[in-house]
């Protein structure tokens, strides 16, 4: 018989590059799958904010 985990299948379905690109990310930060998946997803979602945030100042300063 299967031991439960206890993890609930979240049902990922990413490149296998992307794949290897977590497991290295999970030996350096030790976290698990979900905690690198979820820091990921955090800071990329900073960097696609602050880069609208600085494209609409950009544009307020082209129209002045």
């Amino acid at each position: 018989m299967k031991k439960k985990s206890g993890k609930i299948s979240r049902g990922y379905r990413l490149e296998r590059s992307t794949h290897n690109l977590i497991k290295i990310l999970k030996r350096i930060t030790g976290q698990n799958t979900d905690a690198v998946i979820s820091g990921s997803c955090g800071l990329y979602l900073k960097e696609v904010t602050a880069g609208k945030q600085n494209l609409s100042s950009n544009n307020k300063i082209k129209e002045q």
